[in-house]
């Protein structure tokens, strides 16, 4: 996941809440190569968390073991004076940045890091904006909710520690999971989405490939039926999605492809908007929701915009 959020935006706090829950967690504000690659090839499995990503992402070695590890090559190389190995290596990923260092690392996202990412762009309007400090100012001494809240994080905790038993094999009453089992219905269904979406991306962008996007809907399917284990139907090993795991990966997916869209058409017309007059008269031309927050951060004509001029 390539979590995009200005500063404040909750992205070391859900860093830490991530490294609560996730299994094998290496946790980095900042992370080189050389100890990614060791520390990937010691743990084989691995939750990578990186709370600055703009930082690492001028690091091309870096990035290219961060492709190797979360994608399908599942590999890290190793190498010596002598001779270079790949090890195996299997790992999801949390990677944090700030929309406003997107042009800084545009590069290297699209170098193939972007397309095995999910993508979510974190904005807020005014109004959600003034109802998050308003609970925050609500809640501040409240000691009774506070350990509330201690006491929900832990029930969520124990259940991942559940989940990793029934994989692990030592499950009291569920069997290791084996395989997932979808109807041509929901097949059908999430394929049609992705194919209607992806013609549109392909004739637009030209060279850009989405089947990884594809494959991230069942990813996403699978792991919503996974987390919901207890309410699915398992057969010989093999877990059965419902309708509703299907309904939320299309959602998701869909989602991540308009933000991958927004992050690459921003990334191409940023250059060119010469003067604020340009930028406004963009802004004010319809376009989608999407790309107007990722230009917004982006472009230095921003703070001209005449609906962004607090009088």
């Amino acid at each position: 996941v390539l979590l995009i959020a200005p500063p404040q935006g909750g992205k070391s706090t859900i860093a830490s809440k991530l490294e609560a829950i996730t299994y094998y967690p290496l946790k980095r504000r900042v992370i080189s190569a050389a100890e990614l690659a060791q520390k990937a090839i010691e743990m084989k499995l691995l939750t990578l968390i990186i709370e600055d990503f703009s930082q690492t992402s001028e690091d091309y070695e870096c990035i290219k073991t961060i492709e190797g590890i979360i994608g399908e090559e599942q590999n890290v190389s190793k190498s010596n004076m002598r001779v270079e190995l790949l090890e195996t290596v299997k790992g999801a990923g949390l990677l944090c940045g700030t929309p406003q260092d997107l042009e800084r690392y545009a590069m290297s996202l699209e170098g193939g890091l972007l397309s095995r990412c999910m993508v979510l762009l974190f904005t807020l309007t005014p109004q959600q904006h003034s109802e998050i400090g308003k609970h925050i100012n609500n809640k501040i001494g409240e000691e009774d909710y506070a350990t509330e809240m201690k006491i929900v994080e832990q029930v969520v905790i124990d259940y991942y520690k559940e989940l990793h038993k029934i994989q692990e094999g030592k499950h009291e009453n569920i069997k290791v999971i084996k395989s997932y089992k979808f109807t041509s219905e929901q097949k059908d269904k999430i394929f049609n989405v992705w194919d209607r979406i992806t013609k549109k991306l392909v004739e637009e962008l030209g060279d850009k490939f989405w089947i990884r996007d594809l494959h991230d809907a069942y990813r996403i399917a699978c792991s919503s039926a996974f987390l919901n284990i207890l309410n699915r139907k398992v057969e010989r090993g093999a877990l059965h999605p419902l309708d509703e795991d299907i309904d939320l990966a299309v959602r998701l997916m869909k989602q991540n492809m308009q933000y991958k869209w927004a992050i690459i058409k921003a990334t191409m017309l940023n250059p060119r908007i010469r003067n604020a007059e340009m930028f406004n008269k963009l802004m004010d031309s319809g376009i989608p929701e999407a790309l107007r927050n990722v230009l917004l951060n982006i472009s230095p004509y921003a703070a001209l915009y005449k609906k962004n001029v607090v009088e």
